[in-house]
């Protein structure tokens, strides 16, 4: 039977933030691969409701038993992002919600992004880049979330110029008035692309752990994928 999940989860906390990110630009062999995951996720994790038409179908992945998507009904457990929705943040600073004195701060910092983003080396150029394996990571400021599903980047030598962006974005913001006040709140990024979320679950940690090495494997015969081409730098904010 497919894991049980604690129903929907919100994060504890709620941020502001100023996000830098590259969109990924769709293409056929993305929503290919979403389609991928999505059919191995539905497998595997079933739905949230977890009700179940009939008796689960027999099959082996890995030693592990599994159900095939037909014996289940409701939503997927694993949230799947839209091939058309996919991007890659190189650079962001949370605050909380109920730290007043830091929004404007965050506002000023956000009125500087075009400034920050025109003096950073290749940030109104398309780059390509590749990924060859699927890992897990919690989104940063949202670790009560289920982990994300995430497209690890080979460092190909536009990977390295990101890298080299967002060492320059962190160290100009820095330096940025605002951001100096700010500088405590900037989190870490992952030189990733995140496809899907997986459901939060307070069950076997063990069989949770195998469903996610097994969904690896199923995706694996289908990477690397080549030619992700990310769209010029920008900035988002909420």
């Amino acid at each position: 039977m497919p894991l049980q999940s604690n129903g929907s989860a919100e994060p504890s906390n709620a941020y502001r933030y100023v996000r830098y990110l590259r969109e990924v630009t769709p293409s056929e062999q993305l929503e290919g691969l979403s389609a991928v995951i999505g059919e191995a996720a539905l497998r595997l994790f079933g739905d949230k409701a977890a009700i179940l038409k009939k008796a689960p179908a027999a099959g082996l992945q890995d030693g592990i038993k599994i159900n095939g998507s037909s014996n289940v009904i409701g939503i997927p457990a694993v949230k799947i992002y839209p091939a058309d929705r996919l991007r890659l943040t190189q650079f962001e600073i949370l605050v909380s919600t109920k730290d007043v004195p830091k929004h404007t701060m965050l506002k000023r910092l956000d009125e500087r992004s075009d400034e920050i983003i025109d003096s950073i080396p290749f940030g109104s150029d398309k780059l390509t880049v590749a990924s060859s394996c699927v890992e897990y990571a919690y989104q940063s400021g949202y670790t009560n979330l289920g982990e994300e599903i995430v497209l690890g980047l080979d460092m190909s030598q536009d990977a390295i110029i990101i890298e080299e962006q967002n060492r320059l974005l962190d160290q100009k913001i820095r330096h940025k008035g605002p951001g100096n006040d700010l500088s405590y709140d900037f989190q870490a990024v992952r030189l990733s692309i995140p496809v899907g979320r997986l459901p939060l679950f307070r069950a076997d940690q063990w069989l949770y752990d195998s469903y996610k090495l097994a969904l690896q494997h199923m995706i694996q015969p289908y990477l690397p994928l080549q030619g992700i081409e990310l769209c010029p730098i920008i900035s988002a904010k909420k």
